[in-house]
């Protein structure tokens, strides 16, 4: 159920979990939670439609370059970020949480084993095939091509997915207009949370457990205010807290020359299968890595346009039900504008099952690439504090020459693979040399992580193998900070994997304390 904080004065009331952040992990966490029968409040500091806009969310300040997950990548709102969320789900492979031939010494505390019936689970609610991502017959020794799962745009928004169970009377209370500013814990056991509105309405909570699922940056800065309120109990001897920012870094490595389109649609388009999209991404395998020295990379081929014609006109309606807006009549005339297109699409998309790129598309090798974590790249608070007094957030972060170093060993291995498993049949991909250049430059492609991450130990990290922070337990995070590394894959997958995850854990703990 939805309430709204503004105007409701000083409330107080007592809960098993809250939840700080209506978005991806928060509200799969919330679902979850109250399936298995616990009270679960969930707070979000803007309104209770999210449409992709971030005013609700205090501006963040760059020492160095803009993180795009700092930027035009948070959005306020119950669903948060999955308003803009391309849609991609592909879950990471084994050599992406292990110490590989890049001997960065980073490993993920948990094995991926431990995530698989999870994975299943986020596939079931987002309605998804639950088959192979792999396609064995382009696969190769040294590449492993994958087919990520796109769920159709009107299910992309975790608002609109989970609409009953948010509008349930009998289900979780998702506050509007919430914003959590003290986060305490509470000796014996425990958290106290206070949340508040523009109009000075507060709520104040005492929770068994308290999730921070609030974004990379946000979840960060929470924990900080946190841990100067509490003099530094909360994250004393964490040394890795709010370092380690990292992301994908990516630009077009190439440029496709086509020589056989009806061959480069077959082997990159999109593919329709039954409630969902497929896309087609090759990545080195594991002993590709270690062969060439290569970190975690991913390569694709994409279209890009002019931006104002038909196919471009038919992206922004389906974008537009994503973020809850209705098509424009200028938006339809756009499409019909190009008929003959629009008509032999319709054809690709229903009997070929394929997306036809529109006549005048350019087509370029995308390539995706994990950054190394360092210390350096942070998010730390500044001395400015925010409308509710709490201290604003800091980013410094940019790219490295050794990212750019990365980035070229990985295009060459692309450039190499596209020779030899007969993919040039579909063109020929000239090389940008000012690629490297770009990725040093680069705003990130919103998939940070690292401040918050998970160790074996606190010297090494901030939260455990089950997301807890080592000092306070009590406190969990479910957000991409926890990632150690980036790993190839997009993260979403992974994310709620982790949340699902962490609900049945918590589930179990306050089930045990409830027979106690």
């Amino acid at each position: 159920m939805i309430e709204d904080l503004r105007g409701r004065g000083a409330l107080n009331t007592e809960t098993d979990v809250v939840i700080v952040g209506a978005g991806f992990a928060g509200l799969f966490a919330a679902v979850r939670l109250t399936e298995l029968g616990f009270r679960v409040i969930v707070l979000e500091a803007g309104p209770a439609v999210g449409k992709g806009e971030s005013a609700s969310l205090e501006p963040v300040r760059f020492v160095r370059n803009t993180l795009g997950s700092g930027d035009v990548g948070r959005a306020a709102g119950i669903g948060g970020t999955s308003s803009l969320w391309g849609g991609a789900l592909l879950p990471m492979v084994a050599a992406d949480l292990e110490v590989d031939a890049l001997d960065w010494g980073i490993r993920w505390p948990v094995q991926l084993s431990e995530l698989e019936p999870f994975g299943r689970d986020v596939e079931r609610r987002f309605g998804l095939p639950n088959d192979s991502y792999v396609d064995e017959e382009l696969s190769t020794d040294d590449l492993l091509v994958r087919l990520p799962k796109w769920p159709a745009f009107g299910r992309r928004n975790i608002a609109r997915l989970l609409e009953k169970e948010i509008a349930s009377p009998t289900g979780f209370a998702c506050w509007a207009n919430a914003t959590a500013t003290r986060i305490e814990p509470v000796p014996g056991g425990g958290v106290t949370v206070e949340a508040r509105a523009d109009d000075g309405s507060s709520l104040s909570l005492r929770a068994r457990k308290v999730i921070i699922a609030a974004g990379v940056v946000e979840s960060t800065r929470l924990l900080l205010n946190a841990d100067r309120l509490s003099d530094g109990r909360i994250l004393e001897s964490c040394e890795a807290a709010g370092k380690y920012l990292h992301d994908h870094l990516a630009t077009h490595a190439a440029v496709l020359e086509p020589s056989d389109r009806n061959f480069l649609t077959r082997l990159s388009a999109f593919r329709f299968q039954a409630n969902a999209m497929r896309s087609v991404r090759f990545e080195p395998t594991a002993a590709a890595r270690n062969q060439h020295g290569l970190g975690a990379g991913i390569g694709h081929i994409l279209f890009t346009t002019e931006g104002d014609g038909s196919f471009d006109a038919l992206r922004d309606i389906y974008r537009g039900f994503q973020r809850r807006q209705m098509p424009g009549l200028g938006q339809i005339g756009r499409v019909a504008r190009d008929a003959p297109w629009f008509a032999r699409a319709i054809y690709e998309r229903f009997v070929n099952r394929r997306l036809l790129p529109p006549h005048r598309a350019n087509f370029v090798l995308n390539l995706i690439v994990e950054q190394r974590p360092l210390a350096h790249n942070r998010v730390f608070l500044s001395d400015e504090r925010d409308r509710f007094g709490n201290f604003k957030a800091l980013v410094d972060w940019a790219p490295s020459a050794e990212d750019q170093a990365n980035f070229e060993r990985m295009t060459d291995f692309c450039l190499a693979a596209w020779r030899s498993t007969g993919f040039d049949r579909a063109g020929r991909l000239l090389r940008r040399t000012e690629a490297a250049e770009e990725i040093g430059r680069s705003p990130g492609t919103i998939h940070a992580g690292g401040t918050l991450r998970m160790a074996t130990q606190k010297s090494e990290g901030v939260v455990d193998s089950r997301l807890r922070l080592f000092n306070c337990p009590d406190i969990c995070v479910a957000s991409t900070a926890v990632f150690p590394r980036t790993g190839g894959a997009n993260p979403t997958f992974t994310l709620l994997a982790l949340a699902l995850r962490l609900a049945e854990d918590l589930a179990n703990e306050l089930g045990e304390r409830r027979l106690h």
